[in-house]
């Protein structure tokens, strides 16, 4: 079974799948050594994104460990399951607009090669 983190994960590595390989210098100062700031605004986002998929998914809040929703399970009725889809098409969206694949760090674009099976 494909985690909520790994399916986050996926959307990120798509959205990095298209990247210019050249990268403007970021001109704020770095979080940590060789971050950028755009690195550290897509992982607060994608952590935000994942809280909220975990909102529509009791069953992988319990998987990370979390017992919030220990008694509760998925909806998958076809509202469920649309709105999940919903979500994930909405996350995508968002991703692709809020953010500048040519401002993030090499260790960002990594992300892809882990994650892809090129």
């Amino acid at each position: 079974m494909i985690t909520s983190r790994a399916l986050l994960l996926a959307a990120a590595a798509l959205f990095l799948a298209n990247a210019p390989t050249a990268r403007a210098a970021s001109p704020q100062a770095a979080p940590a050594p060789g971050a950028t700031q755009e690195d550290a605004r897509l992982t607060a986002w994608l952590d935000q994104e994942y809280d909220h998929y975990l909102d529509l998914s009791p069953m992988a809040r319990t998987e990370a460990g979390d017992k919030k929703d220990y008694d509760k399970f998925d909806d998958t009725s076809e509202a469920g399951l649309a709105a999940k889809v919903a979500f994930r098409r909405n996350s995508v969206a968002q991703m692709k607009a809020k953010f500048d694949r040519a401002q993030l760090s090499d260790d960002a674009h990594r992300v892809r090669q882990r994650g892809s099976p090129r």
